[in-house]
C-alpha cells in the first residue's frame, strides 16, 4: 500500500446495499443502536432516520424531506423510537399509510420483544455501556460478528480501534443518533471508525479567516502564519493515524478536515444538518443520475473550462443549459439555481473578490460593556417578479463578516472583564441603521459567500430554500475562491448530494486545469467524484499548500447516464415540478410568502418547458 498512490479493489468505490424492509425513525442513539445491530447481513446499511427537529414554520420542510425518503425507500414497517407524538401525528398525516405499517418502541419492554424475534439469527449478544462513544464501536463490532448489542450499565467494554480496512470514517463530535448512523454506515462501506475530537480554540469560520491571513504580508499575516503553523500542527498530530489509511471520510461540524491532508483522498460528510437523511438519500440514489446540467459562467476572463465541460456533457446526451457573461441578471440566477431541474451545477466564476465595506463601530453589549467592532458587509441587490415599473420589490441580501474586536483580530480576539458572552447577537441586534460608526472603508471580502457576476446591482447572495426537483440528486462544482464558506453547506441541506469547492483563494490558470481534468475524469471516463477530483490536483502536480479542493458527499458518488431522450425527461420533471408546486399553493397553512414563491417557480418552469 502506497501513501500517495493507494491501490483500491474492484469493489471499494461501489456504494452499499439498502436495507429496505425496515426503516428506524428515531432521535435516541440508545435505542436505535439496539434495533440496528438486528440487520447485519451482506454489508447493507440499515437506516436510522432523525425526525424532523421541530414543528416550527421555519423548519417546515423537513417533514417534505422525511416523506421523500421514505418514497424512494418504500419499507414495509417504519418503526417510530422515543418519538414526540406530535412528530408523529404530523408525519402520519403527510404519509397517509395504513395503520398496520408502524411498529412503537418507546420502553424497554417493547425493545426487548423487538429483539427476541431476531435473537434465533445472531451469534449471542455484546454487551456496552449507555456511552455514545462506546455504543459507535460496539455497534460496527456487534455488526461485524452479527451479534445482538444490548446495553448495559454494568458493562465493562473495551473499545478496539485496530485497522481491519482501508477506508476510515472519522467523526469530530457523537450528538444526536450519529453513533448509530457511523456504525451503519462503516459496516455497509466496510470501514472503520474514529471518532477524535480536535479541540481547537478557534471557530471553524476564523480558520479560514486565519488561513486567508496567511498570504497577506502585514503584521496581521505573520500572526496569522504563526497561528496557522499551530493549527497544522496540532491537527496532523491528531488525525496522525490517517497515514494507514488509503481513504477517510469526514463526518464534520463545519471546517473540511481533508485540506490538511492534501495527499490523502478524503470527503466531507455534514454532520450538524440531519445527516441520517443525507446518508439515506445518497445510498438509495447510488449515484447521480445525470441527464440535464446548468452551467454558469460569469465571463470575466476568456478560455474557462465551460466550453469543454458543455462538449463533454453533451457527448454524454446530458441536457445542457448555460447563462453567460453578462447575458443573465441575479434574479434569472437565482431562479435557475433553485428551480429548474438540473443533476449538475457548474459555476465558473473567478470574478477576483466582491467589493463591500468594512465598518469600525462603537456598541454596548447587553452587559453595558464598551467594544469597538470591526465588520465588513457586503449587499446584494435584485429586483423580484412583485410589483411593476418602479414600485418593484427589490430583494436585499446582505452577508457580514467580523474582522476585529477591541483593536484585536477576530481570530485573536479576547474578551474583556464583565462582557457579555453573546456580544455578537448583542451587536447585530442593534440593527445597521443604529450603529455608532467611527470609520468607514471599502475593502475586498476575501471570503463570503457570494457569487461574483456581471449584474450591475453587485454580487448575488444566495439564499437557497430547495434546488432542482424531487427526482434528482444534484453536484454541484462552485469553482471559485473560498467557496465551501457557508455555501457547501446550503447547497448540500438544500438537496445536493455532492459539492466540490476551495477552502481558500485558487489561481485561474490551476483552477480551469483542475476544472477539465476532472470532467475529464469524472464525466468521460465515468470514475467516483471523490477520486476524480483528488487524482486530478495530485497529477497536475499542484504543490500541497495550493490543493484548496474539498470534496463532499459520499465516497462513492459517481455519474450515470441514460440513453434515453433526456429531453423528454427533463420535460417530464418540470410539469411534475410544476404540478407539484401547484398543489402546494392550494394548502390553507402555507403563508403568503411561500405561496408567492411557488408561483414564480412555476411561471419559470412554463417558460422553461416552452424553451425546450
Amino acid at each position: 500500500m502506497s501513501f500517495l498512490n493507494p491501490t483500491y479493489s474492484p469493489t471499494f468505490f461501489d456504494p452499499p446495499n439498502l436495507f429496505k424492509g425496515i426503516v428506524c425513525i428515531s432521535n435516541n442513539y440508545l435505542y436505535s443502536a439496539q434495533i440496528s445491530s438486528c440487520f447485519n447481513k451482506g454489508k447493507s446499511y440499515f437506516v436510522v432516520l432523525e425526525p424532523p427537529r421541530t414543528l416550527h414554520k421555519y423548519w417546515a420542510n423537513e417533514f417534505p424531506m422525511l416523506n421523500n425518503i421514505i418514497a424512494r425507500i418504500r419499507p414495509r414497517t417504519i418503526i417510530f423510537s422515543k418519538v414526540d407524538q406530535k412528530i408523529i401525528d404530523q408525519f402520519k398525516e403527510h404519509l397517509k399509510l395504513p395503520e398496520g405499517r408502524y411498529l412503537y418502541i418507546n420502553n424497554k419492554d417493547q425493545l426487548n420483544l423487538f429483539l427476541r424475534t431476531f435473537k434465533s439469527s445472531t451469534n449471542g449478544s455484546l454487551k456496552c455501556p449507555p456511552s455514545r462513544i462506546k455504543v459507535t464501536y460496539a455497534l460496527l463490532e456487534a455488526k461485524r460478528r452479527n451479534l445482538q448489542l444490548v446495553i448495559d450499565s454494568k458493562s465493562t467494554y473495551k473499545i478496539n480501534k485496530n485497522q481491519s480496512s482501508k477506508h476510515i470514517i472519522v467523526s469530530d463530535t457523537l450528538v444526536n443518533v450519529l453513533p448509530c448512523l457511523l456504525a451503519n454506515y462503516a459496516f455497509s462501506i466496510d470501514a472503520d471508525i474514529r471518532v477524535s475530537k480536535v479541540d481547537l480554540k478557534y471557530e471553524p469560520q476564523e480558520i479560514i479567516s486565519i488561513l486567508d491571513g496567511s498570504r497577506i504580508k502585514d503584521k496581521r499575516g505573520r500572526a496569522a502564519r504563526e497561528i496557522t503553523k499551530s493549527i497544522v500542527a496540532e491537527i496532523q498530530s491528531k488525525l496522525s493515524f490517517l497515514k494507514i489509511y488509503d481513504f477517510v471520510s469526514f463526518f464534520i461540524d463545519d471546517f473540511p478536515y481533508g485540506y490538511f491532508f492534501p495527499d490523502k483522498p478524503s470527503t466531507h460528510i455534514y454532520n450538524k444538518s440531519l445527516p441520517s437523511h443525507f446518508l439515506a438519500k445518497s445510498i438509495s440514489a447510488k449515484g447521480i443520475h445525470l441527464q440535464s446540467a446548468l452551467l454558469v459562467d460569469t465571463g470575466f476572463f476568456e478560455n474557462s473550462e465551460t466550453e469543454i465541460i458543455n462538449l463533454q456533457l453533451q457527448r454524454k446526451n446530458v441536457v445542457t443549459k448555460v447563462l453567460e457573461g453578462n447575458k443573465f441578471t441575479n434574479l434569472e440566477l437565482s431562479k435557475n439555481v433553485q428551480f429548474l431541474p438540473y443533476d449538475f451545477l457548474s459555476i465558473c466564476s473567478h470574478g477576483g473578490f466582491p467589493e463591500g465595506v468594512r465598518f469600525k463601530v462603537k456598541f454596548k453589549d447587553k452587559n453595558c460593556c464598551d467594544h469597538v467592532i470591526v465588520i465588513d458587509t457586503i449587499d446584494s441587490f435584485f429586483p423580484t417578479n412583485r410589483g411593476e415599473g418602479d414600485n418593484r420589490i427589490i430583494d436585499v441580501q446582505t452577508f457580514y463578516e467580523f474582522v476585529e474586536l477591541d483593536g484585536k483580530p477576530w481570530f485573536e480576539k479576547e474578551y474583556k472583564p464583565g462582557s457579555s458572552k453573546t456580544l455578537v447577537e448583542d451587536f447585530l441586534a442593534i440593527g445597521r441603521d443604529h450603529w455608532q460608526v467611527v470609520e468607514k472603508q471599502k475593502v475586498f471580502m476575501r471570503h463570503c459567500n457570494v457569487i461574483e457576476t456581471q449584474d450591475k446591482l453587485g454580487p448575488y447572495v444566495p439564499m437557497i430554500h430547495s434546488i432542482s426537483d424531487v427526482f434528482s440528486t444534484p453536484f454541484i462544482f462552485n469553482n471559485s475562491c473560498s467557496s465551501t464558506y457557508t455555501l457547501s453547506s446550503n447547497f448540500l441541506f438544500a438537496g445536493s448530494i455532492a459539492y466540490i469547492g476551495t477552502v481558500n483563494s485558487v489561481g485561474t490558470i490551476s483552477a480551469v486545469k483542475v476544472a477539465e481534468m476532472f470532467a475529464q475524469k469524472a464525466i468521460c471516463e465515468e470514475k467516483p467524484i471523490a477520486l476524480s477530483l483528488w487524482e486530478s490536483v495530485s497529477e497536475l502536480n499542484i504543490v500541497p499548500k495550493y490543493r484548496v479542493y474539498v470534496c463532499f458527499g459520499c465516497h462513492f458518488n459517481k455519474f450515470f447516464f441514460s440513453i434515453t431522450d433526456n429531453k423528454l425527461n427533463l420535460k417530464k420533471r418540470i410539469r411534475i415540478e410544476a404540478y407539484m408546486r401547484k398543489q402546494r399553493i392550494n394548502d390553507q397553512n402555507m403563508e403568503d410568502s411561500v405561496k408567492i414563491r411557488h408561483s414564480e417557480a412555476i411561471d419559470f418552469l412554463f417558460d422553461e418547458y416552452q424553451r425546450i
